[in-house]
């Protein structure tokens, strides 16, 4: 078999896998992959021409389908472009797709050009990695695609083209992928049940915990609301467990932000913490390996990761039965100050988020109060998510809030949320400065958008990576700047606006790039009074 046949083989086998988006990076090396590609149906091929950033709008497709999706690159450094996207898909459970080409095995080591070894490139982030040296080579199971990334390393010698280019050979009506977890190479593990055994053991220790929600699976909204309002625990639910505002909830949730948690914590007020969904946002998780750590923790996660470098029990479940764990009723004598203190604090906050109107979280603010019913809004990593979870008005029926929180990076963003944007609602996504210079390659993703599609790229800038202002002394810590995003959008063919106050009405049809410019002397404002106002609490 040639290499137009191995090929052919290599996408057929993709297309079994569930994989509905091919996103491409041309070179010589994977011509073979590309002229297949092009001439097939069934498999939306979007051609990029950044790998870095062509793998983050992979992952967003995969994020927002569920269904894998892969990217293709040619040999050589190209491929090593994967490896921040294969990480956040590693830990965000995402079915992401690394297709590489290479030069066949003895130029391993040579020095030859373009060639590395990429087998084992992308080390413990992915559930395999698959050499296909010759047409011997097993591709495995295609109804076996983990919700974790795997890696199809394809060799081709030169003549590369050398055969009759045709379409793949899709099978129409072939039954997608099925769901399992897989790590490091490991068996797969079947979605589980609910682990009743550790429940029991955490609610031993614990007969006042605290709730806190993270990323949720989505689908499991309704069950993981009958399951709290049973629990009766105080709640902090991040926005990406897309229960924050929710009426049935509102009795129990905490209102006034992070920092009550910590405040709460730290005063004994609560004897346990149970997660539920992805590793927290929130900074008093971290607190959990150290000032925190005589709390007992359980979580329980559709992801079989902890989050914590201490011992702490977890269990690997769906969550989208969650309503039938076998939990107590918690009666609490002193919940209900608990939370009247909370509603007061998160009073005086509305109190200060009105008088500093142009710093930047009450500029967050008023941004949410303007959205759409049933948006997309995709949050950036740094400032902008701890803001969203702080101020953003949970009132708006969202059709879905997101981010990368797998390991947290501000890479590859633009790229992730153009891949996750969809017609008939309106995509918006809220972004740093520093996060948007970094990300401006992802933008070519909008060649490759419905032109139905309409979305709205908020920018925040404040100059510089402003979080670390609050951390260390030096303002090169903050990679200051003078940068404007006018040009930016000009370059892209995207409207333009430059705000410094949210006005009463927002337009959120077609494509914009709303620059956000705060106040500093607010902001700075702001945040001597918030620290004020928790130091009174």
């Amino acid at each position: 078999m040639g290499n137009i046949r191995r090929a052919q083989a290599v996408i057929d086998h993709l297309f079994m896998m569930g994989v509905r988006t091919a996103v491409v990076c041309a070179g010589a090396r994977n011509a073979p992959l590309l002229k297949v590609f092009f001439r097939s149906k069934g498999i939306d091929v979007c051609a990029f021409i950044d790998e870095r950033s062509a793998a983050f709008f992979a992952l967003g497709r995969a994020k927002a389908t569920g269904a894998p999706a892969a990217v293709v690159t040619t040999s050589g450094t190209a491929a090593a472009e994967l490896l921040p996207a294969a990480i956040e898909a590693y830990y965000s459970c995402i079915p992401l797709v690394l297709v590489t080409a290479d030069r066949p095995p003895p130029y391993r080591g040579t020095g030859a050009p373009q060639t590395i070894d990429q087998v084992g490139l992308f080390g413990p982030y992915v559930a395999r990695c698959i050499d296909v040296i010759d047409d011997s080579v097993d591709l495995g199971d295609p109804s076996e695609m983990p919700h974790l990334p795997i890696h199809l390393n394809v060799c081709f010698d030169e003549p590369l083209l050398d055969g009759e280019i045709v379409g793949s050979g899709f099978i129409p009506g072939r039954a997608p992928f099925n769901t399992t977890n897989t790590r490091r190479g490991i068996k797969p593990r079947p979605t589980m049940g609910i682990e009743t055994e550790a429940l029991n053991r955490f609610f031993e220790r614990a007969t006042a915990p605290l709730a806190i929600l993270g990323e949720l699976p989505l689908g499991g909204q309704d069950s993981m609301t009958a399951f709290l309002k049973h629990l009766g625990a105080p709640v902090y639910a991040e926005s990406l467990s897309q229960l924050r505002g929710v009426s049935d909830l509102s009795h129990l949730c905490i209102t006034s932000g992070e920092r009550y948690v910590k405040k709460i914590a730290q005063a004994r007020e609560i004897d346990g913490v149970l997660r539920l969904g992805g590793v927290p946002t929130l900074r008093t998780w971290r607190d959990l390996d150290g000032a925190l750590s005589h709390l007992p923790v359980l979580s329980m996660s559709h992801r079989p990761f902890t989050g914590l470098a201490r011992t702490a029990d977890a269990a690997l479940c769906s969550l989208t039965d969650i309503d039938a764990a076998p939990t107590p009723h918690l009666q609490w004598p002193r919940l209900e100050r608990l939370l009247g203190q909370d509603r007061k604090l998160s009073k005086d906050l509305s109190g200060l988020l009105d008088d500093h109107p142009r710093a930047e979280p009450p500029l967050v603010r008023d941004f949410s109060r303007r959205l759409p019913g049933g948006s997309l809004v995709y949050l950036g990593n740094s400032l902008p998510i701890r803001h969203w979870d702080l101020v953003a008005d949970p009132r708006a029926p969202l059709a879905r809030v997101a981010a990368n929180r797998g390991a947290n990076g501000i890479d590859g963003q633009i790229a992730t949320f153009l891949g996750m944007c969809a017609p008939g609602r309106a995509n918006i996504a809220l972004f740093g400065d520093l996060t948007t210079l970094y990300d401006t390659s992802g933008l070519w993703a909008l060649r490759c958008l419905d032109p139905d599609i309409h979305l709205v790229i908020a920018v925040i800038n404040n100059h510089g990576g402003r979080i670390f202002g609050r951390i260390f002394e030096e303002e090169q810590f903050q990679t200051p700047h003078e940068l404007g995003f006018e040009h930016i959008a000009k370059q892209w063919s995207l409207d333009y606006e430059k705000l410094t106050a949210i006005p009463p009405k927002l337009d959120f049809s077609g494509r914009t790039l709303i620059e956000i410019l705060p106040c500093a002397k607010q902001t700075a404002a702001f945040d001597a009074a918030y620290e004020a106002l928790w130091q009174d609490a």
